[in-house]
């Protein structure tokens, strides 16, 4: 857990984002999602606020489940047993805000 620590604060100051540990085993990432280009035809004034719960299996780095608040219109099932499958917390994330930007400007 430590590696994830480490990565996690680095992560941290590089976007808008806070996390939270409820438990050695479940953590909370929340993001908020901006535009990044203000000149497109956006409604810029949108943001899109994402909850990710990592959970892991206790006392190991073997994630055993991932929730996903804020992106109801998304169907993440797939993609979240692929990532859990892999352990991939840092892949899912990327995956996660790449679908959530496009969903900020496409509609």
């Amino acid at each position: 857990m430590p590696r994830y620590k480490a990565a996690l604060a680095i992560h941290c100051s590089l976007f808008h984002m806070s996390s939270r540990s409820f438990s050695e085993d479940v953590w909370k990432l929340s993001y908020t999602i901006r535009p990044l280009n203000r000149s497109a035809k956006t409604n810029y004034h949108r943001e899109i606020v994402i909850v990710i719960s990592l959970v892991f299996l206790p006392n190991t780095r073997q994630l055993a489940d991932i929730r996903v608040e804020g992106l109801e219109a998304l169907n993440m099932a797939i993609p979240i047993d692929s990532y859990v499958r892999e352990n991939d917390v840092s892949g899912f994330i990327w995956h996660v805000l790449s679908r959530a930007r496009y969903t900020l400007i496409h509609g």
